[in-house]
C-alpha cells in the first residue's frame, strides 16, 4: 500500500507537466465486487498510480480537496461503496 509521504509527492505533480499519454483510464478498471473496501482501495490506486490524475475515457481528471477534512481515501472508499449499491 503506498504511504502518506509518497500519496503528498503525487499531490504535488502539476496537470501541465504530466505525460497525458501515461495516465491510466479508469474507465476500462474491473473491480472485485466481493473484495473488501480496503483491498479495492488498495488494488485502485496500484492500478491508477496517482490517484489525484488519471483519464476517464477521453476526459483527464484532476482530484482536488480544498478546505475539508476529507482524503482521497475517503472519497475512493465513499466512490466504491456507491458502485456497490449501484
Amino acid at each position: 500500500m503506498i504511504d502518506t509521504m509518497s500519496l503528498k509527492v503525487l499531490q504535488e505533480i502539476s496537470y501541465d507537466t504530466i505525460k497525458k499519454d501515461t495516465l491510466v483510464n479508469v474507465s476500462e478498471l474491473a473491480f472485485d465486487k466481493t473484495a473488501t473496501i480496503f483491498e479495492r482501495i488498495e488494488k485502485f490506486i496500484d492500478e491508477v498510480k496517482n490517484p489525484y490524475i488519471m483519464q476517464c475515457g477521453k476526459t483527464i481528471v484532476e482530484v482536488e480537496f480544498s478546505e475539508t477534512d476529507k482524503t482521497v481515501e475517503s472519497q475512493i472508499k465513499s466512490y466504491l461503496k456507491s458502485l456497490k449499491t449501484g
